[in-house]
């Protein structure tokens, strides 16, 4: 038994190894091209793959190989819903050596790009692809979006406000400190209307806004937020009416 059981086991090791050269291979094979001629029209078709790690992988082989007729599908892969395609697309139009050709392009390359600095000089050129950016499944790219919308003149509210939704805090955090930057009475009634939100947290981060912003409009509501059934919506409301000098006029609201 003890045996069979040691043959079985030296059988499973070497189709291990085996498999794993050959896999080894086929990845040289892949990203060298030396062995084996690339299909260009496979890796374009990936490119529309329901896998993002796989239109991901297509778009950086197809820069590796450096075929100057992939330049319009990975010049499309810059408007992917992912950001690592997006960000392959345009490292690998970096190698063939791409230039956006016009203001469209050139919003989306420096979006995919990451590089946020320059998505912020084109100003209100960039905010619909940063719209976009906020819906990214990688927090660290939606809150660097954020972060960006809130350095740009007259950006879009409501994506921003609507952010103040997502499941990471430090998205959340990073799009009230653009509310706030921001300021003003359109941002103010949209945070007034996130008070009566679902989600805890969305309620707890309006609150914490309003009192940065400061504008006493904001009281009213403020204070019946203090009624709020979550500690920490009304932690943060009270917070925000003690910036006003806020005090309770009567025994009710001295009870809340």
């Amino acid at each position: 038994m003890e045996v069979y059981s040691m043959r079985a086991l030296k059988r499973l090791v070497l189709v291990l190894l085996v498999s794993s050269v050959v896999l080894l291979v086929l990845l040289l094979f892949t990203y060298t091209g030396d062995a084996v001629q690339v299909d260009r029209s496979d890796l374009i078709e990936q490119l529309q793959s329901f896998d993002w790690n796989l239109r991901a992988r297509a778009a950086e082989t197809l820069g590796r190989i450096g075929d100057g007729d992939s330049v319009e599908p990975l010049v499309a892969a810059l408007k992917d819903d992912d950001s690592d395609v997006r960000q392959k697309a345009a490292e690998s139009l970096d190698k063939l050596g791409w230039q956006p050709e016009d203001e469209d392009e050139e919003r989306l390359y420096f979006v995919a790009k990451k590089d946020w600095d320059k998505c912020v000089e084109l100003d209100g050129e960039t905010v619909a692809a940063l719209i976009g950016v906020l819906r990214d499944k990688n927090p660290q790219v939606r809150r660097k979006a954020a972060e960006a919308l809130g350095q740009i003149e007259n950006p879009a509210l409501k994506p921003l406000v609507a952010t103040l939704r997502d499941n990471k805090s430090e998205v959340r955090h990073k799009a009230a400190e653009a509310l706030v930057e921001i300021g003003g009475i359109g941002v103010i009634q949209l945070l007034i209307v996130a008070l009566e939100d679902k989600h805890f947290y969305t309620r707890e981060t309006a609150a914490e806004s309003l009192g940065r912003i400061g504008d006493s409009c904001a009281v009213k509501p403020l204070v019946a937020a203090l009624s709020d059934p979550d500690w920490r919506v009304r932690e943060k409301a009270a917070e925000a009416t003690d910036r006003f000098g806020w005090e309770a006029e009567d025994e009710d609201e001295q009870q809340i």
